[in-house]
């Protein structure tokens, strides 16, 4: 009798174990928790069709003009002039011309849309 107890309780275990190793992670029961907690919150991951941000601009809208853009609108303002440099602020390009009389002046340029401000 004790042997068949014995090779009947190794079965089991057997079985039990490989039953075990077949079921997935998700379906596998929470060990002494609560049902749908974890120790650190998790969020949700869903697919939103709104912006990150609510005032967000379009990608189209953000898009800066180059460097040789912002120095060609502002040899269109001051023809003859010499450019000395060119930054960018922001959505500011300054660009700093020396005249044909030897005067310095600043031309700001916005980034997005171009315009001399």
């Amino acid at each position: 009798m004790k042997k068949s107890v014995r090779h009947i309780s190794a079965v089991a275990i057997t079985a039990f174990a490989a039953i075990a190793m077949a079921m997935p992670a998700a379906a596998k029961p929470n060990k002494g928790k609560a049902k749908g907690h974890t120790k650190y919150h998790q969020p949700v991951l869903t697919q939103s069709y709104m912006p990150a941000e609510r005032y967000q601009m379009p990608q189209w809208a953000e898009q800066k003009i180059s460097y040789s853009q912002a120095k060609s609108i502002a040899r269109s303002r001051y023809p003859g002039a010499e450019i000395v440099d060119i930054r960018l602020k922001g959505n500011t390009y300054r660009v700093r011309l020396v005249l044909q009389n030897s005067q310095m002046v600043d031309v700001l340029i916005d980034a997005v849309s171009g315009r001399i401000r």
